[in-house]
């Protein structure tokens, strides 16, 4: 009897430590972590950066991501989860530091251009000027992002607005030469904004400042105006604008342009709003001594392909 007793307690012994080793080995795999990966695509205008709208990344591209279980504020794992900076380094997108996802569900929010600085993902700081803003999360019908699904593509958004002009010239005897093109409130008007800070998570924009800052792009030229319209939008001149209210009387706004050392005012119609993410081309007419304004064209920027980026 003794030894089958002895071999009943040896198969009791085998399989207790059989079970034991299944566990740990379902509690290790659990516990694995495994890195985040991201793919982005933003609307397509041009490719220059920090100049201008942005379509494609380019190389050295940076992003600023906060890791959350659902909301801003609501870090994924600790509050190391904010502001990671994510480059785009031989076409991977990059992060410092390191992003591990578990078994929770994360959702990531996105803003470009990157902020060293220590800051809150409902402020982040925005001008009116040259420089294209945008914020961004999971593109629609993403399935949920953790350790198992950990490609996440994100949807990057245009914050401000695009106001551009195809200037041209007709009976205009001089060269042509544009230097500047400045947009400002008109005296005690406050329709144009300079500055504001953006929550990344909602893409609006408060705290709106400097309403007696002028809004410009110039250069020594800008360009020598044609005789014809410009067919290429690349060729426009751009300014990019914190969304307006809309005006409720003509030349609460003035859009004034340098040309041959003389100053050309227009002022803006009533009713005009330039909106989030959204393109307004102005066709300008320099005709003799007059310039006029032909009709606005208004057009949402496009979803164009972004590139596949990977963060590991």
């Amino acid at each position: 009897m003794k030894p089958i007793i002895y071999t009943l307690f040896l198969s009791l012994m085998l399989t207790i430590c059989i079970s034991c080793d299944k566990e740990t080995e379902n509690v290790s795999t659990v516990n694995i972590p495994s890195e985040l990966v991201i793919r982005t695509g933003v609307n397509q205008m041009s490719n220059m950066l920090k100049s201008g709208p942005v379509s494609d990344f380019p190389e050295d591209s940076k992003l600023g991501l906060f890791i959350t279980k659902g909301n801003l504020g609501d870090d994924y794992s600790s509050s190391a989860s904010r502001n990671i900076l994510s480059t785009l380094t031989a076409g991977i997108w990059k992060q410092s530091p390191a992003v591990n996802l578990y078994a929770h569900n994360a959702t990531i929010f996105a803003y470009y251009p990157y902020y060293s600085s220590n800051i809150n993902g409902t402020e982040i700081p925005v001008q009116s000027g040259l420089t294209d803003y945008m914020y961004g999360t999971h593109t629609p019908g993403q399935a949920a992002i953790n350790k198992d699904n950990r490609t996440v593509n994100l949807t990057m958004n245009h914050a401000l607005a695009l106001v551009q002009f195809n200037i041209y010239k007709a009976n205009y005897p001089w060269q042509g030469r544009l230097d500047l093109v400045r947009i400002n409130n008109a005296p005690d008007k406050a329709v144009v904004y300079y500055s504001g800070k953006m929550n990344i998570q909602t893409g609006e924009i408060s705290d709106l400042l400097g309403t007696d800052r002028n809004i410009q792009v110039n250069s020594s030229p800008l360009l020598i105006i044609p005789n014809d319209k410009f067919t290429d939008e690349k060729d426009y001149v751009k300014l990019l604008l914190i969304p307006t209210s809309q005006t409720s009387s003509r030349g609460e706004v003035i859009i004034t342009f340098e040309i041959d050392g003389k100053e050309f005012s227009w002022e803006v119609p009533a009713g005009t709003q330039w909106k989030q993410g959204t393109k307004y081309t102005y066709d300008v007419l320099l005709n003799g001594n007059e310039l006029r304004i032909g009709e606005v064209k208004i057009a949402d920027w496009i979803d164009g392909a972004g590139g596949n980026a990977f963060l590991e």
